[in-house]
């Protein structure tokens, strides 16, 4: 599992990067995700309400789009 520094001490990084999901139904249940950007713009709110949801940007991505 990969790790991360979190409040100065490693942790395991528990969030799960799905780079080619399009749809809710892409999500694995009861896992924290990652989604790409134009779905989190799409279905910003289910994400919301799923909890433990965060956003992958690519660098063609324009990050004024999460404002």
């Amino acid at each position: 599992m990969p790790r991360l520094i979190r409040n100065r001490t490693l942790v395991d990084d528990p969030y799960t990067l799905l780079r080619d999901a399009v749809s809710l139904a892409d999500l694995p249940d009861g896992i924290p995700v990652i989604v790409p950007l134009a779905l989190w713009l799409e279905r910003r709110a289910a994400l919301i309400a799923r909890g433990e949801a965060g956003t992958w940007l690519t660098p063609d991505d324009d990050p004024r789009a999460l404002a």
